[in-house]
Parts: C-alpha cells; structure tokens; sequence
C-alpha cells in the first residue's frame, strides 16, 4: 500500500507540472558559492541563475566562495576541533556597548547565544566574513534603557572548514 502510495504522489506531481531543476553547484570552476544575511543566514546559490542581494541596504548580503574540493582532500566541516569563543561586556546606564567575536582563519563562525538584561536592546547583530584577513566576526551592539549598567555577553563557535 506505502509503495503505491509514494507511486500515485510521484505520479500526480509530475501530471502537476513540477519541475526539476538542475543547479550548477559547485560552479564550473568548483566553487560553491553562497550569499550571507547581516543577520548571519547563509544561503547557497547558482550564480549563473542567481545573486546576492544588494537592495535595500538593510537585507543586503554578502557573496562568500569556497572551493568544492581540493585535489586531495574534500572541503567539509568537521565539528572536531571546534571552538567556543565569547565575550563579556558591560553596557553603561542609558549608554550603549558591544560584544565581539572573531574565529580564526578556515573556521566558520557560527552564532550561539547573546546573553543580555532586560532593560538591554539589541541595535545590531551582525556576522561579516573580512575576505582581506579571511576571518569571520560577530558584533553585537547593544543600548540600556536603565539607571544601572548591566553585563553583556555571547557565545559562538568556530567551526573548522577541511
């Protein structure tokens, strides 16, 4: 009953019009190719079918490119050896401050957790990937709305990219 069932779903999906696309991924020189949000999403494109976005500036995202392969080993995350990197702060009474985080070089960052009061907003929460120094950076700036300074901090990881 189960295999004619998944027969008659295949069978109305295709009498439906659906349509199976065939994405150049990686490119044809390798490379997979991906674009990242500010707020640190990353999505995978077909460059030749598809962009990063560049307007409005507020979801404007940035291109990021690794290759595929090497000619010895496959590029992949490996969550051995990955690392946990945080920082604390503190934001003053009615003032702003920031939390930052950098991995190192052919490590991929990815976001855990922002630990704030509640009288602390969030202004900005921003991943960047530096393409001059190869690095990624998480910065959070904050802004208190109370009489007393209150602590900050986050916490993300470094993934390494073999």
């Amino acid at each position: 009953m189960k295999k004619w069932l998944a027969g008659a779903a295949m069978l109305g999906a295709l009498a439906g019009g659906a349509v199976v696309a065939d994405a150049a991924i990686p490119d044809a020189a390798g490379n997979i190719n991906a674009c990242v949000s500010r707020g640190g999403a990353v999505r995978i494109i077909d460059t030749a079918t598809d962009a990063c976005k560049t307007a409005p500036s507020s979801q404007a995202e940035t291109p990021l490119s690794w290759p595929s392969a090497s000619s010895d080993t496959d590029t992949h995350l490996d969550f051995t050896g990955t690392l946990q990197v945080n920082d604390t702060g503190s934001v003053p009474a009615n003032g702003v401050g920031q939390d930052e985080v950098t991995c190192p070089v052919e490590h991929l960052l990815v976001r855990g957790n922002v630990f704030a009061g509640v009288t602390i907003d969030v202004q900005t929460d921003r991943l960047q990937f530096d393409s001059s120094t190869q690095t990624w950076t998480w910065q959070v700036l904050y802004s208190n709305s109370d009489d007393i300074a209150r602590g900050t901090s986050i916490v993300g990881y470094c993934v390494p990219v073999r």
